[in-house]
């Protein structure tokens, strides 16, 4: 049977040298006992121990620690930190228990209790104290922060001392992602992007004027694609005071302002995730890949891909992209047919109309050529008509003037043989008897030319 004590992964943070280490804590209560009572004298340092990974409700912290007579700053600090809840376990660990920890399978370890987390300021502490792991808050917890959701100027200040030691900008992201957790608390969600949009702003990342804009979703601004390979291939700047980077946390810092700036637009602008998936396919991924070489290199990322539910969603959404373009294909297609035959159609109908209406421009030319040439006649024959009916009306008038002036004659040498004395009748009955036949005649002449007769 082994009686060797239950090994256990857990962090170890020094205060003096802010030193954050993985250590195996030896479990076993009478040992840890002895080892306390050993270590006594020795000033403690804090050690964390990582626990659940969703932040949890506890008691009150235990006041006893500060109550240790030569441990006032380590312990001060513990219960700063315990104070937020943000941890599983808080464990008084010797400073010479550290130095010697590489050859001892225990160590002195006094447990207090985390306490409750009461502020949002707090809350980001625990989120930075996850180191860029996934956050979280149960309900009851949402509802307890809701009450203190504001953070006034001095808790900025200090969230921001806080963030600047996040050099590879690892937990910013994880904070945008729980906002969209956040359900009926407002406030808490606008304030936790209030922070992180100070954060990015403040950050050497996000220092080009483009890429605020862009952060910003100004008018001026480049496109969030354009946007996200300009972070890419950003250089970095680093003052004198700052510590330089090595190439893999450069690296990381890159990718990580890259996702960062992803999931701000993405929010910001509503998008999702197939437009995500298309944002970092355009800026991060397309570009990324055009720098390898062959084959083989192609083959090596592509089996060396950890996140493969993040690569299997991108893919998924390519695939369902591109089902999708080739359905709207086959029914642009066959749209496309059914277009052509009815193109073929019109144009037959439209042959047949030109050649109608050609014929019917034919048969109208003809038309109007017949009508000019029977109207040219009858305008001729109109002339002359007109021009025999003026003759024969001036005829008419000639002979019917003669006729009366002829009669007047004869009529005055009757009345005057009637005046005569004696008076001869005779006479005027020949002159009246005569004019009156001449009457007749030229009233049938007349009469004849009424009916269309050419008269005498």
């Amino acid at each position: 049977m082994n009686d060797e004590p239950k090994k256990r992964e857990g962090r170890v943070f020094n205060v003096k040298t802010g030193e954050m280490r993985s250590v195996n804590d030896a479990l076993g209560a009478g040992h840890d006992r002895a080892k306390r009572d050993s270590n006594d004298c020795v000033p403690p340092t804090i050690s964390f121990v990582s626990g659940n990974s969703e932040l949890e409700s506890f008691p009150a912290k235990n006041d006893s620690l500060a109550r240790q007579p030569d441990a006032t700053k380590p312990v001060e600090a513990m219960a700063s930190v315990a104070s937020t809840g943000l941890l599983s376990e808080v464990e008084v660990v010797s400073s010479g228990d550290l130095q010697g920890r590489g050859g001892r399978e225990g160590r002195p370890v006094t447990k207090v209790p985390k306490s409750e987390v009461e502020t949002l300021e707090q809350f980001i502490e625990y989120a930075y104290g996850r180191k860029g792991q996934r956050i979280s808050m149960k309900p009851r917890a949402e509802r307890r922060i809701s009450k203190n959701s504001r953070l006034d100027d001095l808790a900025t200040a200090r969230l921001l001392q806080l963030a600047s030691m996040d050099k590879v900008l690892a937990v910013p992201r994880q904070l945008l992602l729980f906002t969209r957790e956040i359900n009926g608390f407002p406030e808490i969600r606008s304030s936790i992007t209030d922070f992180v949009f100070k954060v990015i702003t403040g950050h050497p990342a996000f220092s080009d004027t483009g890429i605020q804009a862009a952060i910003r979703n100004l008018p001026d601004g480049p496109a969030p694609s354009a946007a996200l390979e300009k972070i890419k291939n950003l250089a970095i700047p680093t003052d004198s005071s700052s510590m330089h980077f090595k190439e893999s946390d450069l690296n990381q810092l890159k990718r990580n302002a890259c996702y960062l700036f992803a999931t701000w637009t993405a929010i910001h602008r509503g998008f999702g995730s197939e437009e995500l998936v298309a944002l970092l396919f355009e800026g991060l991924w397309l570009p990324a890949s055009r720098i390898l070489p062959d084959d083989t290199a192609r083959f090596q990322v592509l089996t060396e891909i950890e996140h493969v539910a993040g690569a299997g969603l991108a893919c998924y959404r390519f695939r369902q992209q591109a089902i999708e373009a080739r359905n709207e294909k086959e029914i642009s297609q066959r749209l496309q047919v059914d277009l052509q035959n009815q193109l073929s159609l019109l144009e037959t109908s439209r042959d047949q109309l030109v050649e109608s209406r050609d014929q019917l421009l034919v048969e109208l030319r003809a038309l109007r050529e017949q009508k000019e040439v029977e109207a040219a006649d009858l305008r001729r024959q109109h002339a002359i008509e007109l021009t025999r009916a003026l003759h024969h009306l001036e005829q008419l008038q000639g002979r019917v003037a003669n006729r009366l002036s002829e009669s007047i004659d004869m009529l005055e040498v009757g009345l005057t043989a009637m005046r005569s004395d004696p008076p001869r009748f005779r006479v005027m009955t020949e002159r009246a008897e005569h004019v009156l036949d001449e009457l007749r005649k030229e009233m049938n002449n007349l009469q004849g030319v009424d009916h269309g007769g050419r008269g005498i």
